[in-house]
């Protein structure tokens, strides 16, 4: 029977993408390791910390001196990584019965942060899986209808409708702005009665224009008329 302890996070619980990890500064700058450690094993402790978090199962690394000189920065420099892993480079790692090497403060953390995945992920898959919205009767909430080219649907109260100034054929050529929609259209919304009021202050406006252009123009020709 074997006397190695069992995996410390669940064989599939997976990290990836999560771009943060818990390091507490606290404990491990004052830490037996952190204070005797030299500074190139230090960071290289650090780095294949953050390499097992992301690892899967999270939390634990290869027993393969091969991968974690890779892992661990250092490319095919077998001997270096001899040198660091003498200097105690995996300080805390034990191995476990599935062959891997797991981290026991890190561990912990790594559970934690897998169980919020898998909850967010079931939460997602319900809201996804959720009917339809109902407005009480068992019917489904019917969607909002918006003003058509024409300006003959029915909005939403608030909103307004959409010309454009080509609805009303010729009109917009003798300057005069399309017809409003009917009343109770969507025109409820304060915005929606000062832009109508401007509107129509517009049109007030142009008909005076035209008028004095037909007056002048009528003016011109008796002139012409009488000469």
């Amino acid at each position: 029977m074997s006397d190695l302890p069992m995996p410390m996070t669940p064989a599939d619980s997976d990290l990836r993408g999560m771009d943060w990890m818990p390091l507490f500064g606290g404990k491990l700058f004052t830490s037996w390791f952190a204070t005797h450690a030299s500074e190139p094993v230090l960071w290289t402790a650090l780095r294949l910390w953050w390499v097992a978090w992301l690892q899967v199962p999270s939390a634990s690394l290869p027993d393969d001196d091969m991968e974690l000189c890779q892992l661990a920065g250092l490319g095919r420099d077998l001997k270096k990584w001899a040198r660091m892993r003498a200097a105690d480079v995996l300080h805390g790692f034990v191995k476990c019965t599935d062959g891997r090497l797991y981290h026991p403060t890190l561990a912990p953390q790594a559970r934690v942060a897998w169980e919020r995945r898998v909850k967010e992920r079931e939460r997602k898959r319900d809201y996804r899986g959720q009917p339809p919205p109902t407005n009480g009767n068992g019917n489904d909430v019917p969607r909002d209808r918006t003003w058509d080219s024409r300006g003959t649907g029915h909005g939403t109260s608030g909103g307004c409708p959409v010309l454009t100034g080509t609805e009303t054929g010729t009109e917009s050529k003798k300057g005069r702005s399309p017809p409003l929609p009917p009343h109770g259209g969507g025109m409820r919304h304060p915005g929606g009665q000062k832009a109508a009021a401007r509107e129509a202050a517009l049109d007030q406006m142009r008909e005076a224009v035209n008028r004095a252009a037909e007056a002048r123009l009528t003016s011109g020709e008796k002139r012409k008329t009488m000469a």
